[in-house]
């Protein structure tokens, strides 16, 4: 079938998704927006659990003031060792909520390959859990989320105040090739 001009323009108009994107404010800054709109609103599905915005971002409160708490700073980098976990995106946005940049690892990977990851990008702090640090050098500075809903490292669930701005380093990826 052949489309005439007259398809071709409502095809162009329908596709006109443009609309303007917000840079001038940090990620987990956008997030605290809806989390304001939309508290009581689910947030989170993993498995048979349900997090709600504002119990997602009291988390992630609580691990960011904690990182505050232990001196990181602004683009210090946290290594991220967990599988898909409601610990996983909870660490994730807190580590940016406290202005420092994650570095995700899989699990999986041999020690050789966590070894590397962690020296080349100089980790302090390494976010894991008991059964998947396995891996993880014994001398590493690992703090293990096993228990995070139940017993949050940090009794302050504020919205942190960082001086993090959009330019600001979010994540370091290493690949394998």
């Amino acid at each position: 079938e052949t489309l005439t001009l007259e398809d071709s323009e409502s095809l162009i108009e329908w596709n006109n998704t443009d609309s303007p994107y917000e840079n001038s404010i940090c990620l987990h800054t956008k997030f605290e927006k809806q989390v304001q709109k939309n508290p009581n609103q689910n947030a989170l599905y993993f498995k048979d659990q349900i997090l709600t915005y504002s119990d997602f971002n009291k988390h992630a409160n609580r691990l960011a003031n904690y990182l505050l708490e232990k001196g990181v700073k602004v683009e210090d980098k946290i290594g991220i060792c967990l599988d898909r976990s409601f610990e996983m995106m909870i660490a994730i946005y807190g580590t940016l909520k406290a202005g420092a940049t994650f570095v995700p690892m899989d699990p999986k990977s041999p020690k050789e390959r966590i070894a590397m990851v962690i020296s080349d990008a100089r980790l302090d702090i390494i976010f894991s859990t008991k059964e998947k640090s396995t891996n993880l050098p014994e001398d590493g500075n690992c703090i293990y989320l096993d228990n995070i809903l139940e017993s949050p490292l940090s009794e302050n669930d504020k919205n942190p105040e960082v001086d993090v701005k959009p330019q600001n380093l979010a994540y370091v990826m290493f690949t394998s090739g």
